[in-house]
């Protein structure tokens, strides 16, 4: 049974979304997620793979953790179907070393996540990528460059992956950008901002990729609001002429300002749909503030969508095929 781990330099590249959707194109009972030695995430079937244990003993708690996830790794019993390749997501801390560590213990082969950087990479350079690839030694399988922008994916395809294969990487592949990947859940967004929910709250888990402010505009309302089908719409309580182009042109949910839920008709509508409301007491501006205040600016996190857009990428990558040797 071959095990690749999924591995990176940093937290939150990717990692757990591609490990899950390298598992899902693998098969049933294919993924099992690595946790700081403190930690206490365990296996999908909850076989712990990082116990607790004494925090001063490093060394011993080390062992007890790879004899763990070893015996979690190797089918006992009458379990589900394995599939021939297990997927094991890593930690993306200590700069790579763990991860190293963890790979080398489990007999895995290493498959580097790293996250674009135009500053690093802008000029074809890979002496980071060289650098994260340190840890592991001469035995990294694969280097992924996660959230290449579309405008630079020739650049990357033509100058930066080729520059990493001559490292000796056997597999490099590059992934777009994706606004669906970083996209937060509305629960998310709701929760940034101290809202309350007014309707509809078994929604909220919905991503929205987009968020739209409803403000003045010389366009018509639904000519506007039209441009984007998955949206969430930020606007006052009292703006229905806002809310109704709103709700007409395929709408998540609506977060209303100024403390107040919608005016009866609006909610008649809501109700038609089924969409969550909430309410936030200060204004419009004040709320896009707040989310554009960095928020969006986050990676966001892993949702059973962004798995399946990104098996998608990886099937149209080859990365899938080649890792797993299934058609893609």
């Amino acid at each position: 049974m071959r095990r690749i781990y999924i591995g990176s330099t940093e937290p939150r590249a990717g990692k757990t979304v591609i490990a899950s959707a390298l598992a899902r194109l693998a098969g049933d009972g294919a993924m099992y997620r690595a946790a700081t030695p403190s930690g206490s995430t365990g296996a999908q079937d909850d076989a712990p793979l990082f116990p607790a244990e004494p925090k001063n003993d490093t060394r011993r708690r080390f062992i007890d953790n790879i004899e763990s996830a070893r015996s979690a790794l190797t089918p006992r019993g009458r379990r589900r179907r394995q599939s021939p390749t297990i997927i094991i997501d890593g930690t993306g801390l200590d700069g790579g070393r763990l991860d190293a560590a963890l790979a080398k213990e489990l007999d895995a082969d290493p498959v580097l996540i790293v996250w674009y950087d135009e500053h690093t990479m802008g000029e074809g350079d890979v002496s980071g990528i060289h650098a994260a690839m340190e840890p592991f030694g001469g035995s990294v399988e694969g280097i992924v460059i996660n959230a290449a922008p579309e405008l630079r994916m020739h650049f990357v395809e033509t100058e930066i992956l080729p520059a990493i294969a001559r490292l000796g990487v056997p597999r490099v592949a590059a992934l777009r950008q994706n606004r669906l990947l970083n996209a937060p859940t509305l629960r998310e967004i709701v929760e940034h901002l101290e809202a309350e929910v007014v309707a509809y709250p078994e929604g909220l888990d919905v991503l929205a990729p987009r968020i739209m402010v409803g403000a003045l505009a010389l366009d018509g309302g639904v000519y506007y609001y039209g441009q984007a089908e998955d949206k969430v719409v930020v606007t006052r309580w009292d703006r229905p002429d806002l809310q109704m182009p709103a709700l007409a042109t395929g709408c998540q949910g609506l977060i209303l300002t100024g403390g107040q839920g919608p005016i009866p008709y609006v909610q008649n509508r809501v109700d038609e749909l089924r969409i969550p409301v909430a309410v936030v007491s200060g204004g419009t501006i004040a709320a896009a503030a707040r989310l554009s205040d960095g928020f969006l600016g986050g990676r966001g996190s892993v949702h059973p969508d962004k798995v399946m857009a990104m098996a998608r990428q990886l099937e149209d990558s080859r990365l899938a095929a080649d890792l797993l040797a299934v058609t893609a």
